[in-house]
Order: structure tokens, then sequence, then C-alpha cells
């Protein structure tokens, strides 16, 4: 039996490419939600098509990993590791699992393991893609994280399982080496058999094309949600006096709970609560662009369906916190270049990323001319 466990709408979107391409275990498989996000508007949909044999659902459990990272001893940490289902929720099994799936390796997915190990001798990691940090953090601090106590379980650790690690460009991986496969996800094209059922599941919730024709989407991050300092709205602000706020479209990010743009004067792209990878299923202009400082959906369209859009990327910009991530992530910088490599060639620039408000202003005035020509 498997278990796919998914905590955000991309990482069940990529879930059920694995499921409908074939490349899960032999055997049934459950699926195990956490809400935190919102599954509503697909859930049903997702019940009725019988792709699962169980779904299970269990609540968000950020505040629980806080609190388990901030605030116990050491001492009370080892001691959920040994028993993960005194500290938070898990639900009532109904079969035992030989494989998991999963598209993170945090403290929750952790206990999870360690839970589901009490019943099984042997369970096997699988890995899929979620985000383009899966292909530069350094394994090695990721798999230690939260005071893991990897002697308790010996053989049976959780990194130590670890059987494959699927990625949409395996070839664009840098970070720490891995003890084993990273296979190709297969991509969202006209012959992925997952394009039918995502389609029919995102019908009803997904924004028509004439409003994206001729925008700069601007991807909010989760800057808030992370208590990170970063002048976003000085970047898009400047953005907006080359472009013009009329050919600018917000898309929130779904952590980001406050709107600081709509009352500038900015639209906001219609929230239907699914990732863009579902918007980008049912087609998207090609004459738009995609800004953001860092976020992982802007590379989404080359990713995950091999499209040509124009991207900026702002991380690099002389503005506060913009250089924070490859302050914290300095494999970033190596993975941004080799995204370059991909994205940049003899036919033509569709990746952008300036290193000053000179140089995105002629960034921008050279996609706008060439998605309003």
């Amino acid at each position: 039996m498997n278990l796919i466990f998914s905590a955000t709408m991309y990482q069940l979107f990529n879930a059920i490419n694995m499921v409908e391409n074939g490349l899960v275990e032999e055997g049934q498989s459950d699926l195990l939600l956490s809400w935190a996000t919102d599954f509503s508007p697909i859930i049903d949909g997702l019940r009725g098509s019988h792709l699962f044999r169980e779904i299970y659902e269990v609540e968000g459990y950020l505040p629980t990993e806080r609190h388990f990272k901030r605030e116990l001893s050491t001492e009370e940490r080892e001691q959920i590791w040994r028993e993960p289902a005194s500290f938070t929720q898990f639900p009532d099994f109904e079969s035992h699992y030989q494989h998991l799936y999963t598209a993170v390796d945090d403290i929750y997915v952790k206990m999870l393991y360690y839970h589901l190990l009490q019943d099984n001798e042997h369970i096997d990691i699988h890995f899929y893609d979620e985000a383009i940090a899966q292909y530069f953090k350094d394994y090695g601090e990721r798999a230690t994280i939260g005071d893991h106590r990897p002697e308790y379980y010996g053989d049976r650790t959780f990194e130590k399982h670890i059987v494959e690690y699927y990625l949409y460009e395996p070839e664009l991986y840098c970070g720490s080496p891995l003890n084993c496969p990273i296979p190709r996800l297969p991509k969202m094209t006209g012959e992925n058999p997952a394009r039918g059922f995502l389609r029919k599941l995102y019908k009803n919730w997904t924004v028509p094309m004439d409003e994206l024709r001729g925008k700069h989407l601007f991807f909010v991050d989760a800057f808030i949600d992370k208590l990170a300092v970063v002048e976003d709205i000085r970047m898009l602000d400047y953005i907006a006096s080359v472009t013009g706020k009329d050919d600018i479209l917000i898309k929130m990010h779904p952590r980001e709970g406050f709107d600081r743009f709509s009352g500038r004067g900015y639209t906001l792209m219609k929230n239907y609560g699914i990732p863009w990878e579902a918007q980008l299923l049912m087609g998207v202009p090609e004459n738009m662009s995609v800004i953001t400082v860092s976020s992982n959906a802007a590379m989404s369209a080359k990713l995950v369906y091999g499209l040509e859009l124009y991207t900026v990327f702002l991380y690099q910009m002389p503005v506060v916190g913009a250089s924070n991530l490859l302050k914290v992530m300095p494999k970033f910088k190596v993975f941004m270049k080799n995204m370059s490599g991909l994205c940049n060639t003899e036919n033509g620039t569709t990746l952008f990323i300036p290193k000053s408000f000179e140089e995105l202003r002629e960034n921008m005035l050279y996609i706008g001319g060439m998605i309003h020509e």
C-alpha cells in the first residue's frame, strides 16, 4: 500500500501527475491532505474521482511545528520522536503502508514516517517535485532538522530510506549529493494522461485568458508569513513607472493574508485557491510575462510545461532584503545560473535577473515591447 502526502494544491497537482503516469508502486494508494491550504474548491471532485482508495484529512500543522522547534526542550523533542502521535494529529489509518510519497521533508512528515513505522518494519520514502528549492537545498541540513535523533531508529532512520527523488528537470539539481536516483517527472504536455483528469478537476476555477493577455503578472512572495522584510513594493512601484499600473496584475501568495496592493491602485488576479500550475494547464497567452522576487511558481511554466514565458526575478536588486535568499540558500544562485542556461538560448532570452534599477527598466521596456507587438 502507498500513502501520498500533500499539504498544498501544487503538491497535490504533482502527486496526481505521478499516480496517473504509473510512477507509484503497484497496489492501491491512499491520500493524506493537510489543510495548510484550502482544498475545498476541488475536494468533492477529488473524492468522486476514486483515484485514491481513501482520502484522509488533517488540519494545518505549521503552528504545531513552530511550537516544537521553538518552545520545547531537547529532552521533550527526543521523547516526541519516539512517540509522534503523542504530539501531533494523525488519522486512524485503515492500512499498513510500505511506501510514503511526499514533496517535503519537514518535521510533520518525519513524524508521520515514524508514526507509520510503529506498525511496519520498513517504509520506502519517495520524493516528488514541489518547488524550485528542492533543486538546491542542502539535503544534509534538512535531514537533521528539529533535533532528530537518528541513533534511536538506527537503520530505519528517515533519511536512510529515501529511494527516489522525482524532479521535472533532474539535470538542474545542484544540492548536496543524494544516495538515490533522480528520475524525471513527466511534463504536462498534450500526451500526459494526467492532463485530462486535472483539467476536469480544476475547470471551474481558472481565470479567463483575456484577463491575462498583455499583462505583467507579479507573483507575491510570502514574506509577511515568514516575518521577512523585503522591499518588494518599492520594486513593484518602479516597474509600474515603466509599464503603467494598468498592465500589472497581482497574484497573491496563498499565505499572504494582507492585501498591500489594491490600496495603491493595483489590480489583483481573481483568487480561486488553485495553484498557478493549474491555470497553466488551461492555457495562458504567450503575450504576457511573470515577475517576482523569488517565487517558486514563476518558473513553473518552464519546468512543468516547457513553456517560454518572459520571466523576471528581482532577488539581486539593490533594495533591502532582496539578496537575503542568496545568504540563506547560497546554492540558489547556482540553480538560477543553470536555469538561465535552460531558458536563454540562441533562440532568445526569456529569463531576466536584473541587478540595478536601470537594468530592470531596460528589461521591462524590452519585455513590454515583445508582449504588445
